[in-house]
């Protein structure tokens, strides 16, 4: 390293322990040489770290050990990353960066060469970007950013170079419609409070002067040492926060997080650089509690320094005040939000006369706050409001995420392990059947007695909502009384009220008009938070993810000619907790305002506690586990044909898909799970199941139309089809919000409308690369688009995908048929099933496809028809394995020569881009066949372009493949080489250089002298 960089070290930090895990696995410790290996190890460094290490060692009279360096590594690389600026996220930063050249473009166009755009530079960083774009901009607080703009003569409204009266630009602020740029918005309104101030003063209104709550607080540092600080007491802000000056001094670990703030008008106001867990004292010494933190660079502009004086205000004679210097300028580190304030308010409220501060008592002192003089000219009024957000980029990755193919089994974590170990021991079953889980906690736990004044605050809040809304009073009582009836909740009473474990969940209800049973569900908050910042979620092991895909379960079904659907009956009440664990698990409630609140355990698992879908499924896996010896094929519907508490199955033949019926309501019974809303597509598997247990009570000829969702599809039984409904996919305003909103509401998880979705990836990308603000208004032209798409999705509920895949007969031959296909905005697969009976009868029918918009870095088209063929061979390979139909041939398709020409080669031949993926295609499909078909014929054109939803809804070459593929019978044959091109790129060069030594030969020196002798 030549200079100081964080990600440098981190790197030679991991190389390092690296090293030393490797020598250790080896049986090679480092123990006889750690000496030379620790001289080795800090020559990596650069000088600064090099200086600061000699510094840490230079009191030690022994050599410096290994251990003593991983230390100062460690606390070295927390002092270079805590100096750095936490981004929201790298991707956001790299498509900023992908698309400065065509933002900057759309931008000087609109402004007609005016200004920063025209010029194309940032006159800040002097970067190929405009000033609104630039992070050194954007770090800048509203005041700073107004400053600059008036340094440099910029436009207050476009921040381009011209004044205001000459600015071209049509748009104002979003926050209040004035004449200045949004990112201003909180500078220019404090001046305009200011200048109205001057103005008015002869007039009755007069400015004044406010005090705002501080206190000096005792702040623990990482290794219990306390130093004194600054706070503000802010009800306005959601959450507490240090500045980073404090953090670093205290040396406090934190934890990376993406968290915006936002203050006045909506605007955000920074990024969180972490978060801290800090212990604070009143300055008297007083008892300590823990609050969590979020670490920002500045905190306020606010420090006082107002002119005044407690000895001329009579009612504050004798009190302990928590800022006796609160007229001070000193600087703020320490804001303490609402989560922290309710904990810290004391009974005691002083008042005084006009133009004297409100003093109210708290653990901290007594705080001061209020009107305390007349303003003095040039004072600035200091509003204090924040709002903390998660950062929505982490919401549209985990949407792309869910575009990726679905991965075979992922090793566990050490807390995934951990979770299973103690399921494993802890676990048990009654006499009944029924099972009993513990929670998995982690240690130690904090004090949680604290939730109470929350789950108080909200039953009190839900009770004023009942006041107002009757009906949801009466399904809230209803389903509460049915808890109490099951004995799902029980009520505490006498000594058990005093426990030294206690946790209360706040409650509220979840309306699902879907359901076609309970429209209501009571939530548990196992989130609620105690000053310290701790909650029950927070200290429970979430386990492994046990859900098979969604695609997987679908896939399985279709296999299927006889098939029915069921539900397990309150499937997470059906399993007890342990008695040990229920005091963690208490509510409040009173089934009538006017009787007192009393306080209930809940016994079985629980909504709303993170570790309660791990224990649900788990539970059913053990249930599989311990009665397969009597139910084999309920056993193996459990594993693999349940998705949480739905379960879709059936079989080849009618009568085996009644006896994996009957199997798996006997084994679920067995460990008391009811199963209720059963439906088939064929009223022979109903025939022994009760009326009030189907989902349809009349004879299905009554109603033939009738359909439910299943897994998130609309199935018909009667047709055995399924549907979709696209009467929830709707906005009436366009931002970059409500548009993800609405491109995540288009579910189709097996990809059947991947060439109308592919549209919305495609607009939405589009619109990201806007750099515009998340409840920014889009631009006319992309809510045109937008607009457009929406109006064309009810076509959408025309189509019929046919559930069977028609391929039980023995006499069928099969085949698997992919194609592969990539536009510059767009790359995508689709595979078919080939149906072949022994009469010569074709069906060809979808299975499953996937979408990809293509990368923001600028891609050859010969690279994304790459992509698109690895995107093809993950999908088949997916494909079959969960229809176990890896014997099949597989027949895989391109229009793209030249990938057919890179697949054939081997991979050593090409460049690292291409060789990676070529590899991966010859590994994962060895036994595949590559084919080309003429683009139009090409059936994923379709999805790497999109084509509007009225167009789908009959598209053959979609809906069926190409044509031959049904009227053909093959053989299938490859692409000759003499067909391929001639000369491929990224192909790899070979380059040879030849080196020869030279060596000197040294002249004797009886030579040298020869001259002498004459």
């Amino acid at each position: 390293m030549k200079s100081e960089s964080a990600v440098e070290l981190r790197k030679i930090f991991h190389s390092i322990k690296a090293t030393v895990s490797s020598l250790d696995s080896i049986g090679r410790a480092i123990s006889r040489s750690e000496d030379l290996f620790v001289y080795l190890a800090v020559e990596l460094l650069d000088p600064q770290s090099r200086r600061e290490w000699e510094n840490s060692i230079s009191a030690a009279s022994e050599p410096p050990s290994y251990v003593l360096l991983e230390q100062f590594l460690d606390r070295r690389l927390h002092t270079l990353e805590s100096m750095l600026p936490v981004k929201a996220d790298g991707a956001a930063n790299k498509a900023s960066d992908g698309t400065q050249k065509s933002t900057r473009n759309h931008l000087a166009r609109k402004q007609d060469g005016k200004g920063e755009a025209k010029r194309g530079r940032c006159s800040l960083c002097q970067k190929e970007h405009i000033l609104m774009f630039c992070d050194d901009y954007k770090r800048k607080t509203a005041v700073e950013r107004k400053q600059y703009v008036d340094d440099n003569g910029l436009c207050v409204n476009c921040l381009g170079k011209h004044k205001l009266d000459d600015c071209a630009g049509k748009k104002n602020c979003y926050a209040c419609g004035a004449r200045h740029h949004s990112s201003l918005h909180d500078a220019c309104r404090e001046l305009g409070v200011a200048k109205t101030s001057h103005v008015a003063t002869d007039s009755p209104v007069k400015s004044v002067a406010v005090l705002l709550a501080t206190a000096r607080v005792r702040v623990a540092d990482r290794h219990g040492a306390w130093h004194t600080a600054r706070a503000l007491i802010d009800q306005g802000s959601e959450s507490s926060m240090i500045s980073e000056r404090l953090a670093q001094q205290l040396r406090l670990p934190r934890v990376p997080v993406a968290v915006n703030v936002f203050g006045i008008g909506g605007l955000q106001s920074g990024v969180a650089r972490g978060r801290v867990a800090m212990t604070l004292s009143s300055r008297s010494k007083g008892r300590a509690f823990t609050v969590s933190a979020l670490v920002f660079p500045r905190l306020t502009v606010y420090a006082g320094g107002i002119e005044a004086g407690a000895a001329t205000w009579p009612h504050l004679r004798g009190l302990e005040l928590a800022d006796p210097e609160f007229c001070s300028s000193d600087p703020i580190d320490v804001l303490l939000g609402a989560d922290i304030y309710a904990s810290i308010l004391r009974a005691g409220l002083r008042r005084g006369g006009p133009r004297e501060p409100v003093a109210q008592n708290t653990t901290l002192g007594w705080i001061l706050s209020g009107v305390i003089a007349d303003s003095v000219s040039g004072h600035v009024a200091y509003t204090h409001q924040c709002r903390i957000e998660e950062d929505l980029v982490s919401v549209v990755r985990r949407f792309w995420e869910q575009e990726e193919v679905p991965s075979s089994a992922v090793a566990l974590t050490k807390e995934e392990a951990e979770c299973e170990e103690h399921f494993v021991r802890t676990h048990s079953r009654r006499p009944d059947g029924r099972y009993v889980v513990r929670l998995p906690l982690i240690s130690p736990l904090p004090d949680l007695s604290e939730t109470r004044r929350v789950a108080e605050r909200v039953l009190r809040s839900m009770e004023s909502r009942f006041a107002r809304d009757a009906d949801l009073q009466a399904a809230y009582v209803d389903f509460m009384k049915q808890y109490a009836e099951l004995g799902h909740m029980v009520p505490v009473r006498g000594d058990d009220l005093i426990s030294a474990r206690v946790c209360y969940l706040p409650h509220h209800g979840v309306l699902r008009e879907t359901s076609s049973t309970t429209k209501l569900r009571v939530v548990f908050n196992g989130s609620a938070t105690v000053p310290s910042g701790d909650s029950l979620n927070q200290r429970l092991m979430v386990g492994p993810n046990l859900l098979p895909a969604l695609t997987d379960v679908l896939l399985r079904w279709r296999r299927h000619r006889f098939v029915f659907a069921t539900d397990i009956e309150k499937m997470y009440r059906q399993i007890d907790v342990h008695q040990e664990d229920v005091d963690l698990l208490r509510i409040l409630w009173r089934f009538d305002p006017r009787e007192p609140i009393l306080e209930y355990w809940l016994t079985t698992v629980t909504y709303g506690l993170a570790c309660s879908p791990h224990q649900a499924i788990r539970t059913m896996h053990q249930l599989a586990k311990d009665e397969k010896h009597r139910f084999p094929e309920g056993a193996s519907v459990l594993e693999e044909d349940t998705y949480m508490d739905d379960v879709i199955s059936g079989a080849k033949t009618l009568a085996a898909a009644l006896e994996k019926r009957r199997q798996l309501e006997r084994i679920c019974m067995a460990g008391g799970f009811p199963l209720k809303k059963w439906s088939a597509n064929d009223e022979t598997l109903l025939e022994d199941v009760p009326v009030e247990d189907r989902l349809l009570k009349e004879p299905r000829g009554w109603q033939p139309g009738e359909s439910h969702l299943t897994l998130g599809l609309r199935w018909h039984p009667h047709d055995d089809q399924f549907s979709y409904t696209t009467q929830l996919i709707r906005t009436e305003t366009f931002t970059k919000r409500t548009v993800l909103s609405l491109t995540a509401r288009l579910f189709d998880p097996l990809g059947w409308l991947a060439p109308a979705t592919v549209r919305a990836k495609i607009l939405f990308q589009s619109t990201w690369l806007l750099g515009i603000e998340w409840d920014e208004p889009l631009p006319e032209k992309d809510v045109q688009n937008w607009r457009a798409f929406q109006s064309d999705l009810p076509s959408l509920e025309a189509i019929r995908v046919p559930r069977w895949l028609t391929s039980g007969d023995e006499g069928c031959r099969l085949e698997l048929h992919g194609f592969a296909d990539a536009s510059e905005r767009a790359y995508a697969a689709v595979i078919y099933l080939r149906v072949e009976r022994g009469d010569g009868e074709v069906e060809v029918r979808l299975l499953e496809a996937k979408t990809k918009v293509a990368p923001l870095k600028q891609v050859t088209l010969p690279r994304l028809e790459l992509s698109a063929a690895t995107l093809l061979v993950r999908l088949m390979a997916h494909v079959q394995r969960v229809l176990e139909t890896r014997n099949v041939p597989s027949h895989l398709w391109s229009d793209a020569k030249v990938v057919l020409g890179w697949i054939r080669g081997h991979p050593s031949a090409w460049k690292t881009y291409v060789a990676n993926r070529v590899s991966e295609i010859q590994t994962t499909l060895p036994d595949a066949i590559w084919h080309h078909v003429p683009g139009q014929e090409n059936p994923a054109d379709c999805a790497s372009r999109g084509i509007s939803s009225a167009e789908l809804v009959n598209h053959p070459l979609w809906w069926r493949g190409p044509s031959w593929l049904r009227t053909e019978s093959g053989p299938w044959t490859a692409l000759p080489e003499t067909e391929l091109p001639a000369s491929l790129p990224d192909r790899r060069t070979a380059v040879h250089a030849t080196a020869t030594p030279t060596e000197k030969i040294d002249e004797p020196s009886e030579l040298t002298g020869c001259s002498s002798l004459t």
